[in-house]
């Protein structure tokens, strides 16, 4: 998955995500419409009602700029969590491989339900994660990743928090991976070759202690 932002909501895509309160008329960012797509957001609006983790999707006929548009409650803004908006965005991700998408745009909520650094770093963490799948041992491959686009102000802190957020994502995905491995595939030596990777690829040192030293130092090996 390649993550990158827009500012303007009015870019083309496969997919555009709005975040919906509960009890709520309005989608969070979402730009306006002609008169027969604002009428059909209006009504899923009223039939979805803001609830956390619903989501529907509208149609948009004729050659817009968006396909799709894709209405996702996150409940009442007084209960909000900081799990609130990546739960959501990772039922978008997987909505959006489901429908086969090359690539989807979230619309980032407005600092007044959330702060936009955490709001970016939960959308992100949460379609990253939602999308991953233990595959290594299966002959047919979980499909592709589709690209996203999050539709926030751009700025040095939040290209900084893009960083950061894709990071703890991809931590905690090569971390499930290696917990996923068999015993057999998943040995001492395994553990320590991986070891090994990270820190080559980090410029960090990585110390090895064999069996005898492990003993040697109380650690039990």
């Amino acid at each position: 998955m390649k993550i990158k932002t827009e500012s303007s909501a009015k870019k083309k895509t496969e997919l555009l995500c709005g975040f919906v309160l509960e009890n709520s008329i309005k989608v969070l960012g979402l730009p306006k419409f002609d008169t027969k797509t604002s009428d059909s957001i209006n009504q899923s609006l009223k039939d979805m009602n803001g609830k956390l983790g619903k989501l529907t999707i509208i149609p948009i006929p004729g050659k817009k700029q968006a396909q799709r548009i894709l209405l996702a409650g996150i409940g009442g803004k007084e209960n909000l969590t900081q799990d609130t908006i990546r739960f959501v965005s990772g039922k978008i991700a997987q909505k959006a491989r489901e429908l086969k998408l090359k690539e989807f745009s979230i619309i980032a909520p407005p600092t007044f339900v959330i702060d936009s650094i955490a709001s970016v770093s939960q959308i992100i963490e949460g379609a990253k994660m939602s999308l991953y799948k233990f595959d290594k041992f299966k002959t047919e491959k979980a499909d592709r990743s589709p690209d996203m686009t999050i539709i926030v102000s751009k700025s040095d802190k939040i290209s900084k928090a893009i960083k950061i957020a894709e990071a703890v994502a991809d931590g905690a995905i090569f971390t499930k991976s290696i917990a996923n491995l068999p015993p057999n595939e998943c040995t001492p030596t395994t553990l320590a070759n991986f070891a090994k990777d990270i820190s080559k690829k980090n410029k960090m040192k990585c110390t090895i202690i064999s069996q005898p030293e492990l003993k040697k130092k109380g650690f039990g090996g």
